[in-house]
């Protein structure tokens, strides 16, 4: 198989893994969280404004449709149905990774569908692993990663840390060293922010920081709670007989840092922050932004509905706000910075987590800046 062939397998394999497979992470970390009702709300219902900002973009719901798809034949489908659902209920949309686009570009076409639609927020998005060479294989230079944004018309470019998914890939590019300062030059060259991205397994603050330093602008956590690409990869290694990292995929299912710990260590830099991973529903949402994140992102949760029809997806999108807005409602939160004050309670392992970390977890929520 060539490597154009291979990546747009990869693509479509991951796709179909995640909606048939079971690779959620053992424990979701946000129904450890409980914001604390108010029973004399004092705002009225129909005045809950749920709108948000990232990254000097306005979204009239705090969420983004997290990167996922693109570079496979169904991948043109599905990513037109989210852009356009998107656009009509006012979120942003990072796609998934376009290093397939310039494999094959004969794939540029699954993500090129997304700037048909008026989204209020595009993200582009690349690997840190082909920042650097990788097996003497050329890296993506800024021109790629330029050429990458133009082509779907994108307001900022996501850099994805992947490596527990791609020591666990039998295809996968493990070299890290000189991976910060190659992303220092990148941010000083595109012509738009940088969302540091994990993809599963969280990060802690000093990570943040150094996202920060080589002049990151925001950072999506992709916390452990929902889909682990340990898992992912695990299924494909041992379709491909490669036993050794089917093992490690297993052993490593559930490595990582919690989403709601990645959200509130973030929230303690000067990043914008977005919290994706493991958030199933509106009231996930409404507990992330309590955290201190800008806006929160949905991968899995969103791809189901957009993977069965248009119509299942807004039924979704419409229940949610709805989810997110009465949670607003009954915090007595007007707006999403009134509900970052809000309290909220700590159970579990996210409690046990928060406790290590030195968090005065009796005094949750508005944890911006060391606040």
């Amino acid at each position: 198989m060539s490597e154009e062939d291979e990546t747009v397998s990869r693509k479509g394999d991951h796709v179909d893994i995640i909606l048939e497979d079971d690779v959620q992470a053992k424990h979701n970390a946000w129904n450890d969280l409980t914001l604390v009702h108010e029973a004399l709300p004092e705002v009225d219902r129909e005045a809950v404004d749920p709108s948000a900002e990232l990254l000097n973009h306005e979204l009239e719901l705090p969420l983004m449709v997290a990167s996922m798809t693109g570079g496979y034949p169904g991948g043109e489908e599905i990513n037109d149905r989210l852009a356009k659902a998107a656009a009509e209920h006012g979120l942003g949309m990072g796609v998934g990774s376009q290093r397939a686009m310039l494999d094959d570009p004969d794939q540029a076409r699954t993500y090129e569908v997304i700037a048909d639609h008026d989204v209020p927020f595009v993200a582009a998005n690349i690997g840190a692993p082909q920042l650097i060479p990788q097996d003497g294989e050329a890296p993506i230079d800024i021109e790629d990663a330029v050429h990458l944004m133009e082509a779907i018309d994108a307001d900022a470019l996501i850099v994805h840390l992947n490596y527990l998914q791609e020591v666990v890939q039998p295809e996968g590019d493990d070299e890290a060293a000189g991976v910060v300062s190659a992303l220092a030059e990148l941010v000083r060259e595109v012509p738009g922010p940088v969302i540091g991205k994990e993809t599963g397994a969280g990060m802690h603050r000093g990570t943040a920081r150094r996202l920060t330093e080589a002049g990151c602008s925001a950072v999506d956590v992709g916390g452990l709670s929902g889909t682990t690409f340990a898992a992912v990869e695990r299924i494909r290694a041992e379709a491909a007989g490669a036993d050794d990292e089917a093992w490690l995929g297993e052993r490593f299912r559930d490595w990582g840092v919690p989403t709601p710990v990645a959200v509130l260590e973030a929230a303690r830099t000067e990043l914008e922050v977005v919290a994706t991973g493991g958030l199933r529903d509106g009231v996930h949402v409404a507990n992330a932004l309590a955290l201190g994140a800008e806006v929160a992102g949905m991968a899995s949760a969103v791809l189901e509905p957009a993977a069965e029809s248009e119509e299942a997806l807004h039924a979704f999108l419409d229940r949610l706000a709805a989810e997110i807005e009465t949670a607003m409602f009954l915090t007595g939160a007007e707006t999403v910075d009134e509900l970052r004050h809000k309290p909220i309670v700590a159970d579990g392992e996210t409690r046990t987590w928060l406790e290590s970390l030195g968090y005065d977890v009796a005094a949750l929520g508005g944890q911006r800046l060391d606040a």
